[in-house]
């Protein structure tokens, strides 16, 4: 018995000597130019029986060697699938095929249909958890990639997807597709609300990068939003938009008799880069000391445009103060 517990033993330390072998090799080829030899070793780690060491080698996938690795991305990710928590925990190897065909422009939808909606579920500490959200993802953008007249049909699902990045990723990837279709589920999703504020964040994002004609007025319909996450989403996408009349909703926001979200107000001003948004911010320096600190910090996002550190110092100074003369010293320091 002994001696079997020590072959079993020295076996294990075989195969993990081997895996760290095989990728510290991998990592080494990072900075090596492509060439015959290394697409050789690219092809032996796609093909290897470790889902890290796929993953690993999928990573290293290029436009340039792309073409003639293809084969071997798709053959890995079908031996994947076979047996898949034990061939490849965590998902990672199948994750870096999927990202990896998006990043070589790969021409078939095939697998990214056949993976969109896999949960892989795996054991943790008291029960178990799908490791294939960010391989969903993957498999909704390159669907986009490839089919954006279709591609919202499948990414309603992953709006609902039980996890958050997979849903963050459908708001993204709906901004790429045809508007016409984007915009009902962006707007519908924005409406049902999410519990991750992030979620509906990424919803007004898509709808600014969509170009709707209404989407600025769409997104202050959320200043007035119970959750605080929800309506600090809208006060960044509304400065984002970088649009004139997101500037009117965020003056209406701030002279509210409840003045809350105070910094995220200011920063949203500041983020619309408007000449009317920076008067306004530096009209703010020399209120209360709260509100002055904010304005401050908010122009702070302004700090490589000179006149606009001119004039932020000039209102300092008259302010006055040495706390605030400290956070603008701090905030505007190159």
């Amino acid at each position: 018995m002994l001696l079997l517990a020590f072959a079993v033993g020295v076996a294990v330390m075989g195969k993990a000597r081997s895996l760290e072998a095989k990728l510290a090799r991998l990592k080494q080829l990072r900075d090596v130019p492509h060439s015959a030899e290394v697409a050789g070793e690219l092809r032996a780690g796609l093909g290897d029986a470790f889902g890290f060491v796929v993953a690993q080698a999928a990573e290293l996938v290029t436009p340039a060697n792309g073409p003639e690795l293809a084969g071997d991305l798709l053959a890995a990710f079908d031996r994947l699938m076979v047996v898949p928590v034990k061939r490849d925990k965590l998902c990672k190897g199948k994750i870096a095929i999927a990202e990896a065909l998006n990043r070589i422009e790969y021409p078939k939808i095939d697998l990214f249909l056949r993976a969109v909606r896999y949960v892989q579920m795996e054991p943790v500490w008291g029960g178990q958890q799908d490791s294939a959200g960010p391989l969903r993802a993957a498999c909704g953008f390159g669907i986009v990639r490839l089919d954006r007249l279709c591609a919202p049909l499948l990414l309603v699902d992953l709006l609902a997807d039980p996890e958050r990045p997979v849903r963050v990723a459908a708001a993204q990837a709906l901004a790429h597709c045809v508007a016409s279709t984007a915009l009902p589920l962006l707007r519908l999703k924005a409406r049902l609300g999410d519990t991750e504020p992030e979620v509906t964040s990424e919803c007004f994002s898509s709808l600014l990068q969509l170009g709707v004609a209404d989407a600025v007025p769409f997104i202050a319909e959320f200043l007035e939003a119970r959750d605080d996450g929800v309506r600090g989403a809208a006060l960044l996408a509304l400065g984002e938009s970088r649009q004139p009349e997101a500037f009117d909703h965020l003056v209406r926001f701030w002279k509210r008799p409840l003045r809350d979200l105070c910094d995220e107000t200011l920063l949203a001003f500041a983020l619309l880069r408007l000449p009317a948004a920076t008067d306004f911010l530096l009209s703010l320096i020399g209120e209360s000391p709260d509100v002055s600190a904010a304005a401050v910090a908010a122009l702070a996002v302004l700090r490589h445009d000179s006149q606009v550190k001119q004039r932020t110092e000039e209102a300092v100074q008259r302010a006055g103060g040495p706390a605030l003369r400290k956070l603008f010293e701090e905030k505007f320091r190159e």
